[in-house]
């Protein structure tokens, strides 16, 4: 079961969790987590609760460089002492140095710190021995940087997952289903939309000056560029215009920069290439929000026809997540979310490593497509903000 032991998850989200499970016959791989960060707050926090009570892990070390280092007192220390306690037989240690020995061949780790500290980590990681290594997204804060790392995992020979874990979920895939159906005729529009659920406070200002620090077109809306890249065949080098909808987007100072609360544009594409999905767009639209509650879809457009949308949460998922959030404000609702696709991936991972398999599991996205995912964002960054500051289009 890849669940966790720190939440008091009813037994329906349990059930739920529960069907991320692939295979019945656990082999448990060495796995390391770097970067486990504030409970109830931290993406590396996420990962470790479900790494705790899964049957595919033998988790060896928790790395937290700054609870165990310079934010010894800082904000959240006390939550991370107490998660430390009341996992007194686990090893944690503050750098990758630190690990204790051990045998076998695979080592999994899986970095979840701040994005501008990944390829620091993800060297040490490769000098530590590491042979496969699961990401963060968007893995680096640009291409150029996860380039370096690329060339790094290819001289030793690990292979290295991206966390996007929206390439996994249901609500893509039953998308690409509908879309396949369309194949012979005219494909619809296409619009990835995805929000948060902050408020307007304190809350979200912190989040967009730390652990959002790198901003919304890399943070958050590069999930839906890695479905865009790997499904539709978008890539910086095809971007012919980008149409900003600037009664539908919201720039702010956040304090620490400027950075997107909401944010919709266009992208209209030239050519066509071939993609894992068939299916290559002319034009591909975008939309997201901090402050709307925690969701994602993708919309089908086709004219004089209805809308179709397919969403995440479900319905049902949804009831679950209201349950589970009123019981525990604190915790991040999107974790909540994606809690069943964080695990296909960790769980999907193990298995191909167990098995002794190359390269990843079909739909993973690896480190090839995560750099045309920042190349992409690294472009539309400045874009964007250009098309804000004139008011009009951008074109090739």
């Amino acid at each position: 079961t890849c669940s966790s032991p720190t939440i008091a998850l009813s037994a329906a989200m349990k059930r739920k969790l529960d069907d991320a499970e692939s295979c019945v016959r656990p082999t448990k791989v060495d796995i390391v987590l770097v970067g486990c960060g504030e409970p109830k707050k931290a993406m590396g926090w996420f990962h470790l609760t479900q790494m705790l009570e899964s049957t595919r892990f033998h988790t060896l070390a928790v790395v937290e460089p700054w609870f165990l280092g310079p934010g010894k007192n800082a904000a959240g220390h006390e939550k991370f002492a107490e998660l430390r306690k009341a996992n007194s037989g686990l090893h944690f240690c503050a750098s990758l140095q630190e690990l204790p020995q051990r045998q076998g061949s695979a080592l999994l780790v899986l970095i979840a710190g701040r994005t501008c500290d990944a390829p620091v980590l993800f060297e040490q990681a490769l000098q530590q021995g590491a042979t496969h290594i699961y990401l963060e997204k968007p893995g680096a804060e640009t291409a150029a940087q996860l380039r370096k790392m690329k060339s790094a995992a290819e001289n030793s020979g690990a292979t290295v997952l991206i966390g996007y874990n929206k390439n996994v979920a249901d609500y893509v895939a039953q998308a690409l289903h509908e879309l396949r159906g369309y194949r012979c005729h005219s494909l619809p529009r296409v619009a990835m939309i995805h929000s948060n659920a902050f408020s307007r406070s304190e809350e979200l200002w912190s989040f967009l000056r730390g652990p959002g620090g790198e901003g919304m077109v890399h943070n958050m809306l590069c999930h839906e560029f890695a479905l865009a890249v790997v499904y539709f065949g978008v890539s910086a080098g095809r971007l012919r215009r980008v149409v900003l909808d600037k009664d539908q987007s919201e720039l702010v100072d956040t304090g620490n920069g400027w950075d997107w609360v909401r944010l919709s544009f266009r992208l209209e594409l030239s050519g066509a290439v071939d993609t894992e999905s068939g299916l290559s767009l002319p034009e591909v639209e975008f939309s997201a929000d901090r402050c709307s509650g925690a969701f994602s879809l993708i919309r089908l457009s086709a004219d004089g026809q209805q809308d179709r949308d397919f969403r995440m949460p479900s319905a049902e998922l949804e009831k679950l997540m209201d349950e589970e959030t009123a019981k525990d404000p604190e915790i991040r609702p999107y974790f909540l979310l994606q809690a069943t696709d964080y695990c296909r991936l960790k769980e999907g991972f193990a298995e191909h490593i167990a098995a002794g398999k190359k390269g990843l599991p079909e739909g993973f996205v690896d480190i090839d497509a995560g750099v045309k995912v920042l190349e992409l964002a690294d472009v539309l960054k400045h874009v964007l903000h250009d098309c804000w500051k004139t008011g009009k289009p951008w074109t090739s």
